[in-house]
C-alpha cells in the first residue's frame, strides 16, 4: 500500500478517517444478548486479553497512580502529556496541527497520549510519532487497495448503514496493521502510554483504556480489541448505536455498552499532580481542542435544529472550559507547563459534528497546518468567557 504524505493530501483525506469509524458504528449488527451484571462486577472488569488495562477517569488517586507509576521519562528527563479532544470533522484541526508541528522540527515525543472521540482516532498516530504521519494520509484517502468511499453529511446522518461492514472492517484492518500494534506495544514496553476514552452507558462513567497494555498483552487478538475500542470511542449517542465491548471480571465475561467519551468530557487530561507523584517527574501538558472555546453569537431562528446546535455547543464549550481550567491549575501545582491549542474565532469550523465535508476538512487542516508552522497555534491562556464573575 502506498501512503502519500503531503499536507494537502492529508487534509483532503481526513474526512474518511472519521467517516470510517462512524460508519462502522452505523453498520453494527445489533447488540448481542447480555448476561446481567452489577456495578461491583464492572468495577473489577477489564479487557479480556489484558484485565488490568482499564480504569475509570474518576478512579481513586491510588488506582490512577498505579497506572502511571511505570511511565518512563523521556531523554530530557521529563514527562510530556498530549491530550486530543473530540470535535467530529474538526478533528482535521488536530491532524493539521500535528503535521505542522512535525514541519517545525519542534514536535516532542510525549510520554502519555490520550484521545476522546475523534481524538481517539488521531491518538495512536500521534503516539507513534512523525514517522507515522504518512498513516494520517492513508486514513484520510479512503482509496487504499481499491476501497473507495463517498461521503456526504446527509448519508452520514442516515439511519441505515452507509457502507458494508465487510468493506469497513477491511479498510480498518489495513490501517490498524500488525506492525502498528507491534510498534504501540514496543513503545508501551519502553514506558510510554496510550489511552483512549469511552463512556460506559450502564455506569455513566468514562472508561480509560490502555491501548499499549492491550497491544503488549500477547494474548487474544490485540488488533481486534484496539479497533473495537476506537470504534466505540467515536459512536455519538442517538446518532450511532452503542458498541458492545467484551470484558472479563473475576472469570465472568461481561458485554458492556460504550459510546463516545465526549458525552462525559470533551478531553481527558491525566491529573499532572498524580502523574508527578507517581513518577517523580514534571513536564508539559499539550491540550489540543478540536473545537472552539469562545461563545459565538448567532441570532437563532427558533427552529429545533438551530436551538439544539446552539445548546449543544454551549454545553461542550462550558464543559471544556471547566476541564481545561482544572488541568491548568493542577499543572501549575505539579510544576507542569500548560499549553493549549483550539479553534479560534474566525478560523474554519464545521456546522455540526456530522458534517464530514472533505472540502471543509481540507480547509481546516491547512489552516491548522499554517498556524502551527507560523507559531500561532499554541497559547497558555484559556478564553475567559465562561468564567463566573466574582460577587
Amino acid at each position: 500500500m502506498n501512503f502519500p504524505a503531503s499536507p494537502r493530501v492529508l487534509s483532503r483525506r481526513w474526512a474518511a478517517a472519521a467517516s470510517v469509524a462512524m460508519s462502522f458504528a452505523l453498520n453494527a449488527c445489533g447488540t448481542p444478548d447480555r448476561v446481567p451484571y452489577t456495578a461491583q462486577d464492572l468495577d473489577g472488569a477489564g479487557p479480556v486479553s489484558a484485565p488490568s488495562a482499564r480504569f475509570w477517569a474518576d478512579s481513586p488517586t491510588a488506582v490512577q497512580a498505579r497506572a502511571f507509576s511505570e511511565v518512563a521519562p523521556g531523554a530530557d528527563g521529563r514527562i510530556d502529556i498530549l491530550a486530543l479532544s473530540g470535535g467530529g470533522p474538526d478533528g482535521a484541526f488536530g491532524a493539521g496541527l500535528l503535521s505542522g508541528w512535525t514541519k517545525t522540527g519542534e514536535r516532542p515525543v510525549p510520554e502519555i497520549v490520550t484521545g476522546v472521540s475523534i481524538g481517539a482516532v488521531i491518538a495512536p498516530i500521534a503516539f507513534l510519532g512523525p514517522r507515522y504521519d504518512h498513516m494520517l494520509a492513508a486514513l484520510s484517502k479512503a482509496e487504499a487497495d481499491g476501497f473507495k468511499l463517498a461521503v456526504s453529511p446527509v448519508s452520514l446522518a442516515g439511519v441505515s448503514g452507509v457502507f458494508s461492514a465487510r468493506k469497513v472492517e477491511a479498510f480498518v484492518s489495513q490501517v490498524v496493521t500488525e506492525e502498528v500494534v507491534e510498534d504501540i506495544a514496543a513503545a508501551h514496553r519502553d514506558g510510554r502510554r496510550l489511552y483512549v476514552a469511552t463512556a460506559n452507558i450502564d455506569a455513566q462513567r468514562m472508561a480509560i483504556w490502555d491501548l499499549g497494555a492491550i497491544a503488549a498483552s500477547g494474548s487474544g487478538n490485540p488488533r481486534e480489541a484496539i479497533v473495537e475500542i476506537i470504534v466505540a470511542a467515536t459512536s455519538i449517542p442517538a446518532a450511532f448505536p452503542a458498541q458492545p465491548i467484551r470484558t472479563s471480571s473475576n472469570g465472568k465475561e461481561l458485554i458492556e455498552l460504550h459510546v463516545d467519551g465526549g458525552t462525559i468530557a470533551q478531553i481527558w487530561i491525566p491529573d499532572p499532580v498524580i502523574v508527578r507523584n507517581a513518577t517523580g517527574r514534571s513536564g508539559s501538558v499539550w491540550a489540543v481542542m478540536n473545537i472552539s472555546l469562545e461563545p459565538e453569537f448567532k441570532l437563532s431562528s427558533g427552529r429545533a435544529a438551530d436551538l439544539s446546535k446552539q445548546a449543544i455547543g454551549s454545553v461542550f464549550k462550558s464543559a471544556a472550559y471547566s476541564e481545561l481550567t482544572k488541568a491548568q491549575a493542577r499543572s501549575a501545582q505539579a510544576g507542569y507547563r500548560f499549553n493549549l491549542a483550539y479553534i479560534r474565532q474566525g478560523w474554519p469550523e464545521a456546522e455540526n459534528v456530522l458534517s464530514f465535508d472533505p472540502a471543509h476538512m481540507e480547509r481546516v487542516f491547512e489552516y491548522a497546518f499554517e498556524k502551527t508552522t507560523s507559531k500561532q497555534v499554541w497559547t497558555r491562556t484559556i478564553p475567559p468567557a465562561y468564567t463566573s464573575p466574582l460577587p
